[in-house]
């Protein structure tokens, strides 16, 4: 009987249909008009029509689903937090104890209060991910309010916060870096060694800035691979509990994009559906929609997603979005 080895085991995770992930929009504005965003913040928030086909399709595929995860995703989610509520709460009282039901938020933080965070983990919503990019003085250069004022210490407040809570939540600070600021980064690293380190809810990420198609990609510096790995590792090496660090995969499991895995799914704002956060104003990232009735229509762009899947290829795997222009090439011919 052969064992199957780690990357077998997650691209078979990715095809069990009693496992779900929607990544939902509840608003694709945003408070924050950072440096190099690539959103345009063009869609409002959800209507309450698409809330209700999302319940609807929920109510259908929950009896099926050992395991539900929703992504809270946006703009700015906690400026649609009505809606995170509203359908949080639907499915705490529709599953059953087959299914496990966990979440995660990705926010800037800034309306991320005392009073939120209680009414965020009764929904659920224990797994964050909050950026920064630097200490003061280098994050409100760059991550600004839209009438152009500092976010950092109100983002630190709530940091602090939330590490002074009895709550049992998993948080990542990703902090941005270029190759003209990450020496700067040591006064950032200082704070969080003298404040949030030894708590093992909270780990801290270094990711290097890149051009995802925001209006400002020209004046970003790339950096080679071999660049940012060193960066990282240098940057890393000044955390001093080191079981903070965390990392997207290893050496012997390979990353899978949440974009390439079939039993993943983004709702946009508007009821459109996509696979990649990132690519929004991509028309291959326009897959379909949901109706009313919570069915998915579906069209062709969401083969190209799944050439990793098809392909095994790590790279396509790991990033479905840098294949997908090859892929689409590829299979006109």
């Amino acid at each position: 009987m052969h064992t199957l080895t780690k990357f077998q085991s997650l691209v078979l995770n990715t095809l069990d249909d009693s496992y779900l992930n929607l990544i939902i929009l509840p608003t694709e504005k945003c408070n924050f008009r950072c440096t190099y965003c690539y959103e345009d913040f063009a869609i409002g928030k959800m209507s309450s029509m698409v809330q209700s086909a999302i319940t609807n399709l929920l109510r259908k595929r929950l009896p099926e689903l050992n395991f539900l995860e929703i992504s809270w995703f946006g703009g700015e989610p906690l400026l649609g937090k009505d809606v995170i509520y509203n359908i949080s709460k639907f499915i705490l009282r529709e599953k059953t104890h087959k299914t496990k039901f966990v979440a995660n938020l990705t926010t800037n933080a800034y309306h991320l209060d005392k009073e939120t965070f209680g009414e965020l983990v009764n929904c659920n919503v224990t797994k964050y991910q909050i950026s920064l990019d630097g200490d003061m003085t280098l994050h409100n250069e760059t991550r600004i309010l839209a009438n152009g004022n500092g976010t950092f210490q109100k983002i630190w407040d709530n940091l602090l916060m939330m590490h002074n809570s009895i709550y049992e939540f998993e948080l990542i600070i990703r902090v941005h870096f270029t190759i003209d600021n990450y020496k700067q980064h040591e006064r950032l690293i200082q704070l969080f060694n003298s404040h949030l380190s030894n708590d093992k809810r909270i780990k801290i990420y270094f990711k290097a800035i890149e051009r995802l198609g925001g209006a400002n990609d020209a004046t970003i510096k790339q950096l080679e691979h071999f660049q940012k790995k060193e960066i990282k590792r240098y940057l890393d090496s000044m955390i001093l509990d080191q079981e903070q660090l965390f990392n997207l995969s290893s050496d012997d499991s390979p990353y899978i994009c949440y974009a390439s895995q079939p039993n993943s799914l983004m709702i946009r704002a508007n009821g459109k559906l996509g696979k990649c956060t990132v690519a929004l104003n991509n028309d291959k990232n326009d897959i379909g929609f949901i109706n009313e009735l919570g069915e998915l229509h579906v069209n062709e762009n969401l083969k190209y997603w799944m050439k990793g899947i098809e392909t095994l290829d790590l790279q396509t795997l790991a990033c479905p979005l840098s294949k997908i222009d090859l892929t689409i090439k590829t299979s006109e011919k």
